[in-house]
This record gives C-alpha cells, structure tokens and sequence, in this order.
C-alpha cells in the first residue's frame, strides 16, 4: 500500500482554507476568524457527506477501495484538522490542550488511516453528518454576541443546535457502532485489517461518549437549568427581556470555551 499523501483537492482545500482564515484574521479576533473557518468546513464536509449518500447511497461500503466523493470529503477533513491543531500549538488552546490535542489528533489519525487502507468508507462519511450541527452553533455564539441573544432568530437557531446535535452527533454515531462497525456483516467488511476496525470503532465511541455528555449539557443550558454565563437558559424571546440564555455558552469541543 502507498504511503498517505494529500491530494491535489486537499492541497486546494488547505489553501482556502488558510485563505479564509488570513482574510477574515485581519477584520476579526482569532476567535473569531477560527469560527468562521470552522463553520464553512463545517457546510463543505456535511454537504459532501449528503451527496455521497443521496446520489452513490448503493455504492457506499466499508469495503475498500474508497469511493470518490469520500475520499474527497476525507482529504478535505483531514486538512480541517491538520490546521485546527497547527493553529491551536500556535496560538495556543483556551484550556485543557492535551485533551483537545488528542481529540484532533485521534481524529485526524482516523480519517488518514481510512484514506490510506480504504476500510470504514461508508461509515465515516456517515459520521461526517455530525458536522452539519456545527454552523448552528457558531451562528448562535455570533448572534448573542453581536446583541441578538434576545431574538426569535437566535431562539430558532438554538432549537436547530439542540436537534441536529441529537440527530447527528448522539443518534447517528450510535447506529453507525450498533447497526453497523459492531454486527457481524459490519466486522466482516474490514477482513484481515481486524486493528484498523478496532482502532476505528474505540475513535468512534469515544467521540459518542464525548457527544453524549455535550449534548446533555446542552439540554441542561437549553431548559434553563443551567448556563455557565447568564442567568437562564434558552428562553422564547420576550420584549420585557433584555438578555437571552446561551446555548453557546457550552463549548461543545473539548478545552475550548466558548468566548
């Protein structure tokens, strides 16, 4: 098997996506600036995954060789990644690096392996899904934080954070472990790579549990039971209220906040 090397539409992705990141560096903070690149990743990665799974749905297995558009979608994810933890050495991360360094790295570590050997095709793409909660989120910080908060947008935009994150980052990654990576016909699909499967199927759970307890944060904010800046939680916007419940209060990636 060849060594991994980025492809040309890697190449091209990781190029706009430093472009996307220097342009919007020098009209906004870093925070920012990174938001936005994460939010555009984001729409790109979700959107491959659908195309993949609309138009070439019967041709999707976890049986090597990778169809096209996944490996597209995988080359331009591990770009994604390789430049959120440059950027976090860099620059440093907001708090607890080490658990946000291994959360990218194992990631990373994935996606490379998949592209490299050809196995778990279907189900990472499946798992690329989980992107199309973010831009909601993003939206939701940028709409508090530019005085919005108190808004039927910003409420509307909560509900679609709290749905799509249920849906695609807690649902989905549990039917891709039980329905999927651990049946027999799932297992039998990666052959002799049997530590590839299991290194694949341990990346996979571990970023459900980690889901999980997000999403029931999330909830917790949500309902107004708990909010790590303001009072309240997410509430329908009133015009006797002068302040709104962060749902992007939680940061929903591990050792960054919010801010």
């Amino acid at each position: 098997m060849a060594p991994f090397k980025v492809g040309v539409v890697g190449a091209i992705y990781s190029w706009a996506i430093l472009a996307t990141f220097g342009y919007a560096r020098h009209r906004f903070s870093t925070a920012s600036a990174n938001r936005l690149v994460s939010a555009c990743n984001a729409v790109v990665i979700t959107g491959l995954a659908v195309a993949a799974l609309a138009v070439h749905a019967s041709d999707l297995t976890d049986r090597p060789p990778l169809h096209p558009m996944i490996a597209v979608s995988i080359e331009c994810m591990c770009a994604y990644l390789s430049y959120d933890i440059v950027l976090g050495l860099v620059a440093g991360f907001e708090s607890a690096p080490g658990p946000m360094l291994a959360h990218h790295a194992m990631g990373l570590a994935a996606e490379a392996l998949v592209l490299v050997y050809g196995f778990g095709g279907f189900s990472l793409v499946v798992v690329h899904l989980a992107e199309g909660s973010t831009p909601f989120l993003h939206l939701s910080w940028a709409l508090l934080k530019f005085g919005y908060g108190g808004t039927r947008l910003f409420f509307a935009t909560g509900v679609a954070l709290v749905l799509t994150f249920g849906i695609l980052r807690v649902i989905l990654p549990a039917w891709v472990l039980f329905g999927n990576l651990l049946t027999e016909s799932g297992t039998a699909a990666w052959g002799a790579a049997s530590a590839l499967h299991e290194f694949f199927v341990l990346v996979v759970v571990i970023f459900w549990f980690l889901n999980c307890f997000w999403f029931v944060k999330l909830l917790r904010v949500a309902m107004g039971k708990a909010s790590p800046h303001h009072e309240h939680g997410l509430s329908r916007p009133s015009s006797g209220s002068s302040s709104a419940g962060s749902l992007s209060g939680v940061s929903l990636e591990p050792g960054r906040r919010a801010d």
